[in-house]
Parts: C-alpha cells; sequence; structure tokens
C-alpha cells in the first residue's frame, strides 16, 4: 500500500488531516518481477506538509515473504506507450492490456459544444460561442491481458469503463436572436483523480467578432471571424460562433471538436 498523509504543522502529534491512498493490493503482486505503480494525490486546502507511508506485506497465505520498494519518486510515472482512441465510426473501442501491464494514465476529453448560428438581418450579431469539453484524469489499475470499453463521440461524453474516467462535452452556443446569445457552458461533473472543467465559450450578439469557442485541454476553441468563424480544434475545443456581413439566411456556427480518450501505458 502506498499513501500520502496530510499535516497542517511539521509536528504531528495532532494526526495527520486525511489521506490520500495512491495504491493498494490485498493480494500478491507478480512474484519475482518489478512492475510501476503510480498516482495522483491532491492536497486538501489545509495541508502545509506531507509524509509518504509504504506498508508491505503478504496477505493471503502465512508464508514469510519481502517485499521491496524501489525508485520512489514524487513526479509523475513514467510510461514508454500511448494509444489515442479517436475513431467515430466505431460505437465502442476496446483497449486490451498487454501481459505486462498493471497500470495505466487515462485521459478522457470530451467533446466541445457547436458554436450559434448568426443572425442574417439586422445589425448581423454573431452566435455564441461552444463550450469546451472537460476532462477526467486518472491513474488506474488493470489486470494483465483484460478489456476495457472505451467510448469517444463527435458530440458526448468521453468514458473509459463506463463511469471510472469520464470526460463531459461542452454545451452548444446560443443562436443570437436580437442581439442576445449566450455562449455554450465548458464540460463539468467530469470523473477522474484530477478533472478540469472546460472553458465556457464567449458570449457572442455583437457587432464584432465575438463568440469565440472555449478551449479544453487538449485543443483549442475556434475563432469567430465574419464570414469565416472556425470550427474548435481537436480535442475537445468549441465551434464559434457565426456573422454574416449583409442580409440574408443566418450563418450556421461551427461544430465543436470531437473528445478522444488517450491511455498511457507500459
Amino acid at each position: 500500500m502506498a499513501e500520502v498523509l496530510w499535516y497542517s504543522s511539521k509536528s504531528d502529534s495532532a494526526g495527520y488531516i486525511s489521506k490520500t491512498t495512491l495504491w493498494t493490493d490485498t493480494l500478491n503482486g507478480p512474484n519475482g518481477l518489478w512492475y510501476q505503480i503510480g498516482g495522483i494525490a491532491k492536497a486538501p486546502s489545509t495541508a502545509l506538509f506531507f509524509r509518504v507511508r509504504l506498508t508491505a506485506g503478504i496477505l493471503n497465505n502465512d508464508v514469510a515473504g519481502t517485499v521491496w520498494f524501489d525508485d520512489v519518486q514524487l513526479n509523475a510515472p513514467r510510461f514508454n506507450k500511448q494509444i489515442v482512441f479517436s475513431d467515430l465510426t466505431v460505437a465502442t473501442n476496446i483497449w486490451f492490456t498487454p501481459s505486462t501491464t498493471y497500470q495505466a494514465k487515462v485521459i478522457c476529453v470530451g467533446a466541445g459544444g457547436k458554436g450559434g448560428d448568426g443572425e442574417g438581418t439586422g445589425a448581423n450579431q454573431c452566435g455564441g460561442g461552444g463550450g469546451a469539453g472537460g476532462t477526467g484524469i486518472s491513474y488506474v489499475t488493470v489486470a494483465p491481458s483484460s478489456t476495457h470499453s472505451v467510448v469517444v463521440s463527435a458530440t458526448l461524453d468521453s468514458t473509459f469503463d463506463a463511469t471510472t474516467v469520464v470526460g463531459k462535452a461542452g454545451s452548444a452556443g446560443a443562436i443570437s436572436v436580437a442581439g442576445v446569445a449566450a455562449g455554450g457552458a465548458g464540460g463539468t461533473a467530469n470523473t477522474g483523480n484530477v478533472t478540469v472543467v472546460g472553458e465556457a465559450g464567449q458570449n457572442g450578439g455583437g457587432t464584432t467578432d465575438t463568440g469565440h469557442g472555449g478551449n479544453s485541454s487538449a485543443g483549442a476553441g475556434g475563432t469567430c471571424v465574419v464570414s469565416a468563424s472556425q470550427a474548435g480544434q481537436k480535442y475537445g475545443g468549441g465551434g464559434a460562433g457565426s456573422r454574416r456581413i449583409g442580409v440574408g439566411a443566418a450563418l450556421a456556427g461551427m461544430a465543436g471538436a470531437q473528445g478522444a480518450v488517450i491511455i498511457y501505458y507500459n
């Protein structure tokens, strides 16, 4: 077991405020093998100091054994392989873990919201920018040679094993009506050890180039440019609202960028 104990002072006489369990295993690990384990520990608001506690034991039998902890580092675990799931033609992707993989870093980025349509009459106000997709990040313990479901979408949430890690989609920007066009909200209620709310789209409704799409952790929002607004950039950027010059049909807002699931592993 690996834990981080959080303290409000150097003295531990009052005990720790709380603890974060980075990794635990109630069964024996691979006998005679080394494998890398990591985790994310987020300090509580009142914590000023911390202590790392490592606990070793053989729990499923009464035979004496030895457990080693080596190369303990307070930084991100090192992974040397990466796979990106971004294929929108597959409803549910499957990740097959290699036979030597025990942990992975999973990043889920939700899709960006569409920009709002710009008005075709009056002062040609622009639509609101689409909100960016949110991000969920977790270090996930996996079994070797196991399967995990991965879902990505052009407009919806991105998920790993349904609810284990989730990046929520951003909301669409509003269509401009009489000079009012709210930007879409960024993806919230993300699931993971660390979560990032997608940036909200900029309010439109003006006669200048407002209504830019929100930025995600993995992609920029589209820029509102008269008659040439941009779609959100991958992954998860919000689409820009549109604005036209002259009287005509309302100009459609730009699409948000699709979501993705990125997995790092050894």
